[in-house]
């Protein structure tokens, strides 16, 4: 239940899915191991994302949804139709 970003853009998005990343893989592993690494993920998702594509893809129920879900419904479940996912490695 985090504050939604008044604006849909990249930076947000990497954020959120950077930190959630993090605490998912930490999650499922039963470990620490994935701590730390959230800015490495947001700088690679910075390198893929553009702010075109983004708003052309988010409606603000699915933007909204990112950022008041857990991590594991709006990533791990795409509980909010944005085709997000992760995989730890």
């Amino acid at each position: 239940m985090q504050a939604v970003p008044a604006t849909v853009s990249c930076q947000a998005l990497c954020d959120r899915e950077a930190d959630c990343f993090e605490h998912l893989c930490n999650e499922d592993t039963a470990s620490t191991r994935y701590t730390g690494l959230g800015s490495l993920i947001a700088s690679q998702c910075m390198l893929t994302c553009t702010e075109a594509l983004l708003m052309s893809r988010t409606t603000p129920q699915s933007w909204s949804c990112l950022f008041e879900s857990s991590c594991r419904a709006a990533l791990g479940h795409n509980a909010c139709d944005a085709q997000a996912s992760y995989r730890c490695q």
